[in-house]
């Protein structure tokens, strides 16, 4: 008869194994659902959580022109009901401040095409801001859409792969969302279904 002696340290490095392994899975998913953005308005006390991240940025040193392009998602806390925030920052050079503007039209749609399916959004307001700081110039837009509950499970289950929206002059803003984007997106926007329904 064969009899095999397990060393005593080879038992403590597999439970250490699994107690590493356990402790991060804890610390992955215990951090996993964290709001892109959380804001406490001091004078009311409540908070808005905005779930979701970067769908595109590009920018040049040279000139100092370049975009960043975020979508966000909130519950309307009041209205119980989700919207969405196409959040975009445009920048130039500030010799070309006078000259560059950009502006969207409420009413409008905008394309959100992940996986399988096309999202189309209406424009329901335009926040717009601008600011100087040193050389560069940027607007910002916030376009403010509602969402429904299909937008939301669609955001929430498939990949976002590209999206577009068109400016009050005709023009196209539009761009891939790269993978490392669109997995984020995805995991951000899950965790304001767990957290919202």
């Amino acid at each position: 008869m064969l009899h095999i002696r397990v060393k005593p340290k080879t038992i403590q490095m597999k439970k250490l194994n699994l107690i590493i392994l356990f402790l991060a899975t804890i610390t992955c998913y215990g951090q996993k659902c964290k709001a892109h953005i959380s804001n406490k308005d001091e004078m009311t006390e409540v908070t808005t959580e905005l779930w979701g991240g970067k769908l595109d940025s590009k920018s040049t040193i040279v000139s100092g022109k370049g975009y960043d392009i975020k979508l966000l998602v909130a519950m309307d806390k009041e209205a119980n009901k989700p919207y969405a925030i196409l959040n975009i920052v445009n920048n130039v050079s500030a010799d070309d401040a006078d000259i560059f503007d950009i502006n969207f039209t409420k009413g409008v749609e905008y394309i959100l095409k992940t996986e399988g399916s096309l999202i189309k959004l209406k424009i329901d307001k335009v926040f717009k801001s601008k600011n100087r700081f040193m050389s560069t110039f940027s607007i910002t837009n916030q376009i403010v859409s509602t969402l429904t509950e299909t937008d939301i499970k669609l955001l929430s289950t498939e990949n976002l792969s590209m999206f577009r929206v068109i400016t009050e002059s005709g023009q196209k803003i539009e761009g891939k969302v790269d993978n490392k984007n669109s997995k984020k997106l995805k995991s951000q926007f899950e965790c304001f279904t767990k957290n919202n329904y």
